[in-house]
């Protein structure tokens, strides 16, 4: 899979409810804000660049490894991406690089993610303690495309409304390119759960890819 991103500054992000700006509804990015997002974002993906790294090599399908490589692979470019937003804070106070803290509570969506990867990881065990089996592979796979990916989603849609101020131009590109990026992944992950005999449920595929492009999500029978 490559090398990994970039490490990040440990120093835990503070609770978004606390960090918005002058605005009484709070409809768009002040400094802290955009610092809670970026850091909480780059925990969640460097946290997923690494776990999606360690399933792709440790299945036992050779479909599944196939998708999640490329898919840990965008986590980790998002990751140092993400980083860009706040390069004082790279390394900690040895300098040395270290990964983000995760979100705190009240954080809204990225709490849900941060929960959801917390869930995937007790589901399929810490790495070198679980024998993986086809099973096991399966079970990754379907993981990432209905547990992990559409949080991702969900996090950066709000991320991208609240980015509305010109200044905030380059991290809606971020966005943008991420739910383009990511909705590409869940197609992938979803199309080759199916073709390995899993069915994603009707209008799945649907939903998620009207989720990142931002419209609204349609039902049709398949």
């Amino acid at each position: 899979r490559g090398g990994g991103p970039a490490g990040v500054v440990g120093r835990r992000p503070r609770c978004l409810k606390d960090v918005t700006n002058d605005d009484p509804g709070g409809h768009h990015l002040s400094g802290d804000l955009l610092a809670a997002w970026t850091t909480g974002l780059a925990w969640a993906e460097h946290r997923s660049w690494a776990m999606a790294g360690h399933w792709s090599t440790a299945a036992t399908i050779d479909g599944v490894t196939a998708t999640l490589a490329p898919i840990s692979a965008h986590h980790g470019r998002r990751a140092d991406q993400l980083r860009t937003f706040w390069p004082q804070r790279r390394g900690g106070t040895d300098g040395a690089a270290s990964p983000a803290g995760p979100p705190t509570p009240d954080d809204g969506p990225l709490l849900d993610l941060a929960n959801a990867l917390d869930e995937a990881q007790r589901s399929l065990g810490p790495p070198g303690e679980t024998t993986w089996t086809g099973t096991t592979s399966m079970a990754a796979l379907r993981l990432t495309a209905q547990l992990i990916l559409p949080r991702f989603l969900t996090c950066y849609k709000q991320l991208l409304k609240l980015a509305n101020a010109p200044s905030d131009a380059s991290i809606r590109r971020i966005c943008e390119l991420a739910l383009t990026d990511t909705t590409a992944d869940f197609v992938t992950a979803t199309a080759k759960l199916a073709a390995l005999g899993e069915n994603p449920g009707p209008s799945q595929i649907d939903d998620i890819q009207h989720a990142g492009m931002g419209q609204n999500p349609t039902h049709r029978p398949k």
